[in-house]
């Protein structure tokens, strides 16, 4: 912090208060930077973020409903990281999970019969649509 006092600060009159974070550790600091003055104290929140991935998707299920044998159709999820922190990521199947006893053969089916992206990158503060197309056969 740095502030250099100029002696009492009169009605109506501001100054600067300099603030510099130096980061230490990975993880968040919330705090608060509190003033006292004659009528009382004043606190400002200080709120002080490592960067960091934070990824979501717009919807928990992508739906080929009404599709019959011989079309194919399209469907589209979109991942967001709202994080500042870039990051890899990659979809998981059942095909390619460890738990794949645990799938139905109608699930591996329809797996085989799609056709998107598995593995990419994405960066930080930015969005990204994956486009999936399911062709029964």
């Amino acid at each position: 912090m740095e502030y250099h006092p100029k002696g009492k600060i009169s009605p109506g009159i501001s100054c600067d208060i300099k603030f510099t974070f130096f980061p230490q550790l990975n993880e968040d600091i919330f705090s608060e930077f509190t003033i006292v003055a004659e009528t009382g104290r004043i606190s400002y929140p200080i709120v002080c973020t490592f960067r960091k991935t934070i990824l979501r998707c717009d919807k928990s299920r992508i739906n080929f409903e009404g599709i019959i044998f011989g079309e194919s159709k399209k469907a589209r999820l979109t991942i967001r990281n709202e994080g500042s922190l870039p990051s890899q990521y990659s979809l998981v199947t059942p095909e390619s999970s460890s738990n794949r006893l645990a799938s139905t053969s109608e699930q591996l089916k329809i797996i085989d019969n799609l056709t998107f992206e598995r593995k990419g990158d994405i960066s930080g503060n930015t969005e990204k649509t994956l486009w999936f197309e399911y062709e029964p056969h």
